[in-house]
């Protein structure tokens, strides 16, 4: 796949700035000039703080898919600190319509690309809280996730899956590194060393 077919299909950034241009676009002629001016910009106003309340609530990220205990307790701790029914009273959806759901998503993206690969675990996390399809974290993570933490989500995450390589490493928006593989190839890149790649590998 060429760099620009892979910058369009996985580029965060880009998808988020999309849909803002998208969301003003659908709301000309149905608000005032000054709200169809400030709810593009709410919107993504909202997006950053949702996703800096994310890592407020999993503010130690992890390598490798794997938290130590002393992070994993204080995340924990985070959490009872920093409720999502707190945020919700200090940033409303008023306004936003049936959006939510969309902006949900776009908030999982900017987690992504504001933590990279140590904010994979905060992601699926903020997924499961929103009720997001978690094969999305794991897909841009799966690079960088232990083979156990991949198998354990199978399904959903099915082995023809196709995740974006080296995605996190890359410099801003340049894709000249980035390449696609299926959860399948991974693991099987795997199997030298990784006995439970290749088990995985041995029986599909």
């Amino acid at each position: 796949m060429r760099k620009n077919d892979l910058r369009e299909k996985y580029d965060l950034s880009l998808k988020i700035d999309r849909f803002i241009k998208e969301y003003a676009k659908g709301i000309k002629g149905t608000f005032t000039d000054f709200g169809e001016y400030n709810l593009p910009k709410k919107i993504r106003n909202y997006i950053e703080a949702q996703a800096v309340f994310a890592e407020l609530r999993h503010p130690f990220g992890s390598w490798g898919g794997r938290e130590d205990l002393a992070g994993a307790e204080q995340n924990n701790k985070a959490k009872e600190q920093f409720s999502w029914e707190f945020f919700s009273t200090t940033y409303n959806t008023q306004g936003f319509g049936s959006c939510v759901k969309v902006i949900n998503l776009m908030t999982l993206y900017r987690v992504l690309e504001r933590g990279g690969e140590r904010a994979i675990n905060r992601a699926l996390e903020f997924a499961q809280d929103r009720h997001i399809d978690k094969s999305i974290p794991l897909c841009y993570g799966a690079q960088h996730l232990p083979t156990e933490q991949i198998l354990s989500f199978m399904p959903p995450l099915s082995y023809s899956a196709l995740c974006p390589i080296n995605y996190f490493t890359r410099e801003s928006d340049d894709f000249k590194d980035v390449r696609e593989m299926s959860i399948r190839d991974i693991l099987e890149e795997r199997c030298n060393h990784d006995e439970k790649a290749k088990k995985a590998v041995a029986i599909l």
